[in-house]
């Protein structure tokens, strides 16, 4: 479900073949693309959720999951205001996650004396996913006890990036359990199984610089006088 709120928010658009989820409540099988909202951390300024439901730090994860058709893909993105990705965590049916980054640089022309924006995407690491040991308490649900989970980290080499989105591609699905009770072997999935998303980063906020005050003036003259002498 889509943000309905004016204030900035964080977003992932999860897209590539029929994207749903698993308990049917925001399912749209014809749609090739579905986007959700981040949930701002309750402790953590810097942290977002999708699909995480903790309150405490020992509560089990939610068990809901997100599927969409393989090949499959999850875009990071502000509805409006600028930001910055600091790293993330996710766990899904993937062994491995391609992550790029969308940036804006800023070129300016001598002759012409104007700056020019240009928008980039840059492939900057793949990471692989460990598997995730299945607790009591999960393996007695129904949606995540038919398939193998992985937990994938990443940090963004030099700390905090601006960024205009980034894109996660899932590669190497786990393989599923058949579904012929008599057969004990695993065959491959079609369907890309996201279970949360922990998102580091911060909006970037846009401040007018305040005018200096009348001491502050005082003494900028100050400097003025000295520097002319």
């Amino acid at each position: 479900m889509t943000s309905s709120s004016s204030s900035p928010s964080l977003q992932c658009r999860l897209q590539c073949g029929d994207t749903n989820h698993d308990d049917g409540t925001s399912s749209s099988s014809s749609s090739s693309a579905v986007v959700y909202d981040f949930r701002p951390d309750a402790h953590k300024k810097s942290a977002f959720w999708l699909g995480q439901q903790q309150h405490k730090a020992d509560d089990p994860p939610s068990q809901q999951l997100y599927s969409m058709a393989h090949p499959a893909q999850a875009v990071l993105f502000s509805d409006s205001a600028p930001w910055a990705v600091g790293g993330f965590q996710l766990v899904s049916n993937a062994r491995s996650v391609k992550v790029y980054l969308t940036t804006t640089t800023t070129t300016s022309s001598a002759t012409t004396s104007t700056t020019q924006k240009m928008t980039k995407e840059d492939y900057l690491t793949t990471v692989k996913g460990l598997p995730v040991v299945a607790t009591s308490s999960s393996s007695s649900r129904n949606d995540t006890a038919s398939i193998q989970l992985f937990k994938a980290m990443c940090v963004i080499p030099g700390g905090v990036r601006p960024v205009v989105q980034v894109r996660l591609e899932f590669e190497q699905l786990g393989l599923a359990p058949s579904s012929n009770k008599n057969n004990n072997e695993e065959t491959p999935t079609t369907l890309m199984k996201l279970q949360w998303i922990k998102l580091t980063a911060r909006m970037v906020t846009q401040t007018k610089p305040q005018p200096p005050q009348p001491q502050q003036q005082q003494q900028q003259q100050q400097q003025q006088m000295m520097q002319a002498m």
